[in-house]
């Protein structure tokens, strides 16, 4: 009788042991999130769709490539911890998806740092170093095309599109906006109160009004710039950015 007490004694504690260790190790898990990143285009407060006539700038406008690169990112959480993602590349484009690697704590993120653009070493590569990176990598060649060559580097933001210049509602005129260099890199800081316990997607947003704020498409000077043939619009549009962008 001795012994089949002590077994059901031990059996009782292994069981609660167990119990323990399963509660544990479930609440862990439950304090950390894997992080999602997607990009919106959003115009006139609706989600930009290619190939759709908008009235932008009291013109009739369309798009048809959207892209730009979200390097260095970081994120603070209201605790004080950084989640650093800077060693990675973000391709922003619509319908594009980036997943962090590990999971991270799920408290509130305050702040968002990160550059728009790609940094000096990398814009400078070596044409075997750029065509040697695979598909998958961000930073590897793409269609449409991120990339001028070696020597010109990344076109780190990419929105190209038609305009109608003839009255006739109907967008023909090709509008192009391709915006590299090192001086061209834009630093963003966003203060947010980003709630990641229950929705750990991040959506960065890119407001077209606000990027082509007063650019009045009818002007053909206005109507493209590669950077270095219309450097001064190049320089207007990046500095739209800080209003243009946002994180939700």
């Amino acid at each position: 009788m001795t012994k089949l007490k002590h077994a059901l004694a031990l059996i009782a504690v292994v069981a609660l042991s167990s119990l323990f260790f399963y509660a544990c190790g479930d609440d862990s898990d439950s304090q950390s999130v894997l992080l999602d990143f997607e990009f919106d285009f959003r115009i006139n407060d609706q989600k930009l769709v290619f190939g759709q006539v908008y009235d932008l700038n009291e013109s009739k406008v369309s798009f048809k490539v959207a892209n730009y690169y979200i390097g260095g990112l970081q994120m603070t959480q209201e605790d004080g911890a950084v989640i650093d993602l800077s060693a990675d590349y973000l391709l922003a484009g619509p319908g594009n998806i980036f997943s962090a690697a590990e999971k991270v704590p799920n408290n509130d993120i305050v702040k968002f740092d990160f550059f728009i653009g790609v940094d000096e070493a990398s814009n400078s590569q070596t044409e075997t170093d750029f065509t040697s990176r695979p598909s998958t990598d961000p930073l590897g060649m793409k269609d449409p095309s991120m990339h001028w060559n070696w020597n010109s580097g990344y076109k780190f933001l990419r929105v190209d599109g038609e305009v109608d210049t003839d009255g006739d509602d109907i967008p023909d005129t090709p509008i192009a906006y391709h915006i590299g260099s090192d001086p061209l890199l834009k630093n963003v800081s966003i203060s947010s109160d980003r709630d990641i316990s229950d929705d750990s997607t991040i959506h960065f947003v890119l407001d077209i009004n606000e990027f082509f704020a007063g650019v009045n498409f009818q002007v053909v000077e206005n109507q493209d710039t590669h950077t270095g043939n219309n450097l001064e619009l190049a320089q207007r549009l990046v500095s739209h950015l800080d209003t243009a962008l946002s994180v939700e």
